[in-house]
């Protein structure tokens, strides 16, 4: 891996965990902060490999719904294994 990808990861990463510590906006002491902040850098590490594993291939994993409820969903994000008439059809 070059140093410039090494960045580029351990910035997305980041800034995922960034995002994550502040949607949480809870008013904590500062041990709670470094507590809450911790497990918002694993979960982005978490984003992090999750998204490379479905760009190399069709990847199991489980989630939890706004609900409360868990989701086990398989999928992918490398086009060579999905049927053409299932790409999707934007650039989003």
């Amino acid at each position: 891996m070059n140093i410039y990808m090494e960045t580029n990861t351990k910035h997305r990463v980041m800034c995922i965990a960034h995002r994550m510590n502040k949607q949480a906006s809870l008013r904590l002491s500062p041990e709670g902060k470094r507590e809450q902040w911790k497990e918002c850098l694993k979960c982005a590490w978490y984003f992090e490999r999750l998204r490379k594993a479905l760009s190399k291939g069709v990847v199991r994993f489980s989630y939890f719904k706004a609900d409360g409820s868990i989701r086990e969903a398989v999928g992918t994000t490398c086009n060579l294994l999905i049927p053409t008439e299932k790409h999707p059809k934007g650039t989003s």
